[in-house]
């Protein structure tokens, strides 16, 4: 007899909340998991941040969003997914709320005092999530792009980008203007987006509500346009950007929300990476490249060369080796083997 799953919960962050990139990549397990379980009722545990601010995009996939988790005996769920960082006190009291064999968790830590875990650890964290939904319900997993957008969105940005195709994205912040050392200097995107304009590309600039200010830099750039700063009758949250790279050919950003948001809009996005682990937070999606130095971690060393041959011109990974630099691609199999 074929066992149902009519009640689940998928735990996607601790008491801290998320960030918006952190908030994205949890998007493709949700929405696998409505289309392999669409009658079943899924709850969300996540705190305030990343979760909130998406909700448009998150509430197709979810029936209830949690903020606090049940204790031990108020509820069970048939199936309960950890996708959380938060710690062996959250792993436990999630366990306590599914039923026998119900667990799965990509938590790596404190097994010993975890027995007999369903675990998967791929190395993209979109595949550790989605090797686990395959380690509980098999079989393949349904296709994740084009992303569905709300259609106001879908129509402001045709408004703001009316040419589908030759504009360039340049998003130069990580949430904040310090960006915690994972930022390329900003000089550097400038001198892309002006490279990018001699070709003919017309240069969008994407920065945020704590990176306003940035956008001065590039204002001498001929054609450059800025959405978030320069026109009133349009939506300035990150569905919105989504939206806008559903219009882009090309983007360049650090490892960053505005990363994750313009790739899953579709577009060719180049991620510049530095201390940050490239391999496992590429944005997911078809096109997504991402490029880092070959010797150490400093973002620094990356140069402007490197990264307008990667982005610009069709150059084999190869080729940056002479750079100094690793130029790398998300690879996703959407088949029944693990990711």
């Amino acid at each position: 007899m074929k066992k149902t799953h009519s009640d689940v919960l998928v735990v996607i962050s601790g008491s801290g909340g998320i960030a918006l990139g952190d908030a994205l990549i949890q998007l493709p397990f949700l929405r696998a998991l409505r289309a392999k379980l669409p009658e079943a009722k899924v709850s969300v545990y996540s705190c305030h941040g990343g979760v909130e601010i998406m909700w448009p995009l998150f509430e197709s996939f979810i029936d209830e969003r949690l903020t606090v988790l049940p204790e031990k005996g108020e509820s069970k769920f048939d199936l309960v997914f950890d996708l959380a960082t938060g710690g062996r006190r959250l792993v436990k009291q999630a366990r306590s709320l599914a039923r026998m064999g119900g667990f799965y968790s990509t938590w790596k830590r404190g097994w010993a005092h975890l027995p007999n875990l369903p675990i998967y650890h791929g190395k993209h964290v979109v595949s550790r999530h989605l090797g686990l939904l395959r380690q509980a319900l098999g079989g393949e997993l349904p296709d994740f792009w084009p992303w569905p957008l709300p259609t106001p969105y879908s129509e402001a940005a045709a408004r703001v980008l009316p040419n589908k195709g030759r504009y360039l994205g340049i998003a130069p912040g990580a949430g904040d203007i310090s960006g915690h050392g994972k930022c390329w200097p900003i000089e550097r995107f400038v001198k892309i987006g002006e490279l990018a304009a001699e070709r003919g590309y017309r240069p969008v600039i994407i920065v945020g509500p704590n990176e306003f200010g940035m956008d001065a830099a590039f204002r001498h750039i001929p054609g450059a346009l800025f959405p978030l700063n320069d026109f009133n009758d349009v939506p300035r949250d990150p569905i919105f950007t989504i939206a806008l790279g559903s219009r882009m050919q090309l983007a360049v950003s650090n490892n960053s929300g505005p990363s994750h948001m313009l790739a899953l809009g579709g577009c060719n996005i180049l991620a510049v990476f530095g201390p940050t682990n490239a391999i496992k937070s590429v944005p997911f999606a078809p096109h997504s490249r991402f490029i880092r130095p070959m010797k150490g971690k400093d973002i620094k060393t990356v140069s402007v060369d490197a990264v307008e041959k990667a982005l610009l011109h069709d150059v084999e990974p190869q080729a940056m080796h002479s750079m100094g630099c690793e130029l790398g691609a998300f690879i996703w199999q959407n088949t029944s083997a693990r990711p």
